[in-house]
């Protein structure tokens, strides 16, 4: 673990730095995947608390949820009171809004220490950022030096500043190496769906013979996506790829080794440049006001068929050399116990790991080297991998590591003692084995992520089938374990209202978390769960979820990352929200609201007249006029729709309203709204523009002119009145 001396000392005073992440993306996306895997690499690299917003800000570009007023209220949790920084995939945001925008939204965040990934947001924030110009001389130069391609197109997308980068790129490298650019090989799609790359391939075959590269050597397009479509046009026209046409991606994509030809592409190191984020916003943060600039990070080039070429691996499959003869005993130790410098060497080598594993290791193995123990090692070994709950490619890439370094110590101390050093290679040799038979298991788990996927169908079977609150909570409890998610917090409204507002944490697992006797906790609104409820003697990362359904919030979640696979915990959200509020709806809590609009004056005077007037002829009384009403209060005056649900006609509701109470319907139904609006104004810190919309008003300022008609003020004075 790498730790700097500001961040051991908030440690030790019991403020671990605590950061956040937020973006607006489709996270099952290649991009955000890696994005999110540096950065929570990074944060358990240097102990330091993790909590991820994406599923509080917007989870996917699909996302029906309105997305300006969305983000704007997610906002109130990305304060110094809550994270200490923010890395920000700003870049995510442009999609949606201008640059302008995007830099209005951050500058309400100020003075958060903040590291921006993608493009530049403010002056005061740093950037981490990449190249296109970068990314396309790699590939130009591979083609250029490696291949000889001369005559060389391009495809590319209009409508993306990247995308305009690369093609400005791609134009300077051709001049750069003397080569003509031929307008006809020049592809600048308005998108890149598979419809439109085929009319331009058809397009592009019926001007030039592509077999045997006659007329073009190569084709450079802006994504792995626009390649792998490429690859399949030429495909059902008889081109091979590369044979006939090499072909390059862009991005390392699922896409270029999903192709039927694995593509040449550019790697933009997104989890590196995840991972510099959270190196840039810890220096942010331990020095503010130290000028910090946009840092760069160079793109990589992944060389595969598409472009001629076998993959490096293959290339040096031929070229493993035999082992070194054994070493003399290790240097300066004559007279001395060489296993005592093979237990400092095991120890060093492990030095990530927590103190009591690193004497156990070297225990083992120096056991199982002399024969005093059998598969000492191995046992160990097993146990270190059984403790990584995600055994992604670092953490195998580390155990891999450590037995190379242990091999190497190990031949030393045992010198020219070849049946110690048998004995020896046989303990690394069976653990190179389990490894690798490891992390098959978890690759093979996980490939499809069916088991997975055969949980959630029977977890949301269970949180339906709930009757209540309490039993959707006890069907969580019984099976988040089953998800490998260790740990979850919900902090929940008491009923499903149009905005996030004062809530209870409802819910913890493990009850270790907090203490059972401190559950339900009131959590004031725009207040976040508190940091001493939180783990105290970890780093953690959580994903915040907020709860939403049918345009209602039930409150939020936290839910302790264990799989890095994003899409999971959004899955989980959509669950629950669905669950819950269901739960709601079945335990008449939104009902608190109309029970305190009956319990008002002006309606409460109205539905008493009910006990001196006799029910009519049809049975239309007053609470039936007012109860289908306050059913409606979101809509307009439907007179149409409200005399066939009470089975009467128009003319008879109009008549039979105006005797009952003395109002037109049209004038009741704004009565209404406007008693509604003023508990919601009274009980509830929720924007104006909000109760304007849940109580079917055109717009604020229309809702404003009938408050104050019906009141004498406006709905800002109103509130203001009792301050």
């Amino acid at each position: 673990m790498k730790k700097l001396p500001f961040l051991s000392a908030r440690e030790r005073a019991g403020n671990r730095v605590t950061i956040g992440f937020a973006g607006i993306a489709d996270f099952r996306s290649v991009i955000g995947q890696e994005y999110i895997a540096g950065v929570t690499k990074a944060a358990s690299d240097y102990g330091i608390n993790l909590i991820n917003f994406a599923g509080a800000i917007k989870y996917s570009l699909s996302d029906d949820i309105d997305f300006i007023d969305h983000y704007l209220k997610k906002y109130r949790f990305m304060r110094p009171a809550v994270i200490d920084g923010l890395v920000t995939w700003a870049s995510s945001l442009s999609a949606y809004l201008s640059y302008e925008r995007i830099e209005e939204l951050h500058a309400k965040l100020e003075p958060l220490p903040m590291v921006a990934l993608g493009v530049p947001i403010l002056p005061a924030v740093p950037c981490i950022s990449t190249s296109s110009s970068d990314g396309i001389h790699l590939v130009m130069d591979h083609l250029t030096a490696k291949h000889g391609y001369a005559r060389i197109g391009f495809l590319g997308c209009s409508g993306g500043r990247q995308y305009e980068e690369r093609l400005e790129s791609w134009r300077a490298e051709l001049a750069a190496r003397g080569l003509a650019e031929d307008p006809a090989m020049v592809g600048v799609l308005e998108t890149l769906e598979p419809k439109d790359i085929s009319r331009w391939m058809a397009s592009l075959c019926g001007r030039f013979e592509l077999r045997e590269r006659k007329h073009i050597d190569a084709l450079v397009t802006v994504s792995d996506v626009a390649a792998a479509c490429v690859i399949e046009e030429l495909a059902q026209r008889g081109i091979r790829v590369p044979r006939d046409l090499a072909v390059t991606g862009y991005n390392n994509q699922l896409q270029s080794i999903s192709s039927a030809c694995p593509i040449t592409t550019v790697d933009l190191r997104y989890f590196q440049r995840g991972y510099a984020a959270v190196e840039l916003l810890l220096d942010r943060i331990e020095n503010p006001v130290a000028p910090h600039e946009t840092q760069v990070v160079g793109s990589a080039l992944i060389v595969r068929r598409s472009c001629g070429c076998f993959e490096e691996l293959i290339e040096a499959a031929g070229s493993a050399q035999a082992s070194p003869p054994c070493p003399e005993p290790i240097a300066g130790t004559a007279g001395s116990d060489p296993y005592a410098a093979l237990a400092r060497r095991a120890r060093a080598s492990a030095a990530s790991l927590p103190p009591a594993s690193r004497e156990s290791l070297a225990d083992a193995l120096i056991g199982d080297i002399r024969g005093e123990t059998a598969e000492g090692f191995l046992v160990w070994l097993q146990g270190a991998l059984a403790s990584e709950r995600s055994l992604i490619a670092s953490r195998v890439a580390f155990y891999q590591g450590l037995v190379s370094e242990l091999r190497s110590a190990a031949l030393e101390a045992v010198g020219r003692d070849l049946d110690l050093a048998r004995r020896a290679e046989d303990v690394f040799h069976r653990a190179r084995v389990l490894i690798s038979v490891s992390s098959g298991y978890y690759e093979k788990s996980h490939q499809t992520d069916a088991y997975r996927f055969n949980n959630l169908a029977r977890i949301a079977i269970s949180l339906a089938s709930a009757l209540n609150g309490a039993e959707v909570l006890e069907a969580l409890r019984f099976h988040l374990g089953e998800l490998e998610i260790p740990g979850m917090m919900l902090v929940l409204q008491e009923e499903a209202l149009p905005d996030l507002g004062g809530a209870s944490l409802e819910f913890v697992h493990p009850p270790s978390y907090v203490p059972i006797e401190k559950i339900p906790y009131r959590i004031a609104k725009s207040a976040f769960i508190p940091r001493s409820f939180l783990p105290q003697d970890k780093h953690w990362a959580m994903m915040m979820e907020i709860l939403y359904y049918s345009g209602q919030y039930l409150g939020y979640a936290l839910m302790e990352m264990g799989p890095s696979n994003v899409a999971l915990y959004d899955a989980v959200r959509a669950l629950l929200s669905h669950s819950l509020y269901a739960a709601y709806v079945r335990e008449g809590r939104n009902l608190r609201l109309r029970e305190s609009l009956l319990r008002s004056e002006r309606v409460s005077s109205i539905l008493n007249t009910d006990e001196d007037r006799p029910q009519g002829r049809l049975g239309i009384d007053t609470r039936k006029v007012v109860d289908y009403l306050m059913d409606h209060m979101g809509e307009m005056t439907d007179l149409g729709a409200m005399a066939k649900e009470l089975s009467i006609s128009k003319s008879y509701l109009i008549r039979r309203t105006k005797a009952l109470t003395g109002y037109t319907v049209q004038a009741l139904h704004e009565m209404l709204k406007i008693e509604q609006a003023k508990i919601l104004l009274e009980t509830r810190n929720i924007k104006i523009s909000e109760i304007a919309l849940r109580l079917g008003f055109q717009n604020q300022g229309y809702f404003s002119f009938v408050f104050k008609k019906n009141t004498g003020m406006s709905p800002k004075d109103w509130v203001q009145r009792r301050d």
